[in-house]
C-alpha cells in the first residue's frame, strides 16, 4: 500500500503561530492580526475561506461590510476586492485556506 503524501496534523485553539501548513496544492495559513489592524482593499488570485479563530473584525467584500467574529467565515472568490480591519482591543486570529 502507497504511504500518504501528507501526514495528519491538529490545529487547536491554543496554537497561534503555526504558519503555513500544505494540503496538497492548497494552502491553511493560520495569522494573528493586531487590534486596529486596517488591510486595504485588494485581489488575490485565488480563493480564499477565512475563518475567524479570536477577536472581531469587518470585513468589506465586494461591497458589501460584514462584522464576523469566533467560528464565522468569509468566503472570497479570486478577483473580488475585500479589505479587512480589526475592531476589538485584542489581537484576532484567522486561518485562511487559499484554495489554488
Amino acid at each position: 500500500m502507497a504511504k500518504p503524501s501528507q501526514t495528519a496534523r491538529f490545529i487547536t485553539s491554543q496554537d497561534d503561530k503555526v504558519g503555513s501548513i500544505s494540503i496538497g496544492k492548497h494552502l491553511a495559513i493560520l495569522s494573528t492580526h493586531p487590534p486596529g489592524l486596517l488591510r486595504e482593499r485588494h485581489t488575490h488570485d485565488e480563493t480564499h475561506l477565512i475563518i475567524v479563530r479570536s477577536g472581531k473584525m469587518s470585513f468589506k467584500v465586494d461591497g458589501q461590510i460584514q462584522e464576523v467574529g469566533p467560528g464565522d467565515i468569509v468566503l472570497i472568490p479570486p478577483g473580488v476586492h475585500h479589505s479587512s480591519e480589526v475592531l476589538c482591543e485584542s489581537p484576532s486570529s484567522v486561518m485562511c485556506l487559499v484554495l489554488l
